[in-house]
């Protein structure tokens, strides 16, 4: 049985699927196996099917979707998640594997480092904002060669993480609602409410090429608003209602108008989250 499970979803992108499954293949941990989730849409063209396992799956249409069914489909106890874009190093894994000694954490948080900027964070994990928002930790800071990076997360970037599989499956997974921006952070919380832990590892570094792909601003209001009123409960109703407004507003100055419309349908499903 393999230690870990590697989990990448095909997004629609072969190059940026490619350049991941080269820098894992390169650098690949003993006792792994690597999974590649997508619909069919994918055609294996370097015949690396006796390295990779392609998981053709029709249900395997969203980042969400093919993610569910990696987690399903893996037979580690310890899941890794990489979204196509994501660059490993060497010996990435192993700082990692030895905090699962710990059967309180749930889950781990790699150091993403920019891919064009090597020496820049781009996450250090996520945390939930009062609001009903998801925050990137160290986003843009400079790494320190006199100490490494440290931050209290609360789950680790969607882009790359690392997960107790069954704590996830206790969970019920990545949240469909939610989408591919703000599944990682509404599992997170999730993990939390269960009294699960979650860190930073920064011994472990991935490399992150942004994504070009973007979600209508109406989309994104309304998985924001879905967010605050599936997790804001546990983190104090109150505070959360009364930051509530001014998250509107910040939304509204980030994604336009539009966002509005997104928000106020998400507030008349709120019944509907739990």
């Amino acid at each position: 049985m393999p230690r870990l499970s590697i989990i990448i979803p095909y997004l629609g992108s072969a190059s940026r699927l490619e350049d991941t499954l080269v820098s894992v293949l390169e650098n690949r941990p003993r006792a792994c196996e690597i999974l590649v989730i997508h619909d069919g849409s994918y055609r294996d063209r370097y015949e690396i099917g006796d390295e990779v396992e392609f998981i053709v799956d029709d249900e395997a249409t969203s980042f969400v979707g093919c993610v569910n069914i990696g987690i399903e489909e893996s037979d580690a106890s310890i899941v890794h998640l990489l979204k196509p874009g994501a660059l490993v190093s060497d010996g990435w894994v192993e700082p990692v594997l030895n905090q699962f000694c710990d059967p309180h954490l749930a889950s781990v948080a790699p150091l993403l480092l920019q891919e064009n900027q090597p020496d820049t964070i781009d996450s250090a994990g996520v945390h939930f904002g009062l609001g009903g928002s998801r925050k990137q930790l160290l986003k843009n800071q400079k790494l320190s060669s006199r100490r490494p990076p440290s931050a209290d997360i609360l789950g680790p970037s969607g882009c790359a993480a690392f997960y107790r599989r069954d704590a996830v499956e206790h969970a019920g997974c990545f949240p469909m609602a939610l989408g591919e921006t703000l599944a990682d952070i509404d599992l997170a919380c999730t993990l939390h409410h269960l009294g699960h832990r979650s860190l930073l590892e920064p011994a472990s570094r991935i490399y992150w090429r942004p994504d070009e792909s973007t979600t209508s601003p109406v989309v994104q209001g309304r998985q924001l608003e879905r967010l605050f009123w599936r997790q804001t409960r546990e983190f104090g109703f109150m505070r959360g209602l009364a930051s509530h407004p001014f998250a509107w507003a910040v939304g509204c100055f980030r994604l336009g108008p539009a966002s509005l419309l997104g928000r106020i349908a998400g507030l008349c499903e709120s019944g509907l989250y739990r």
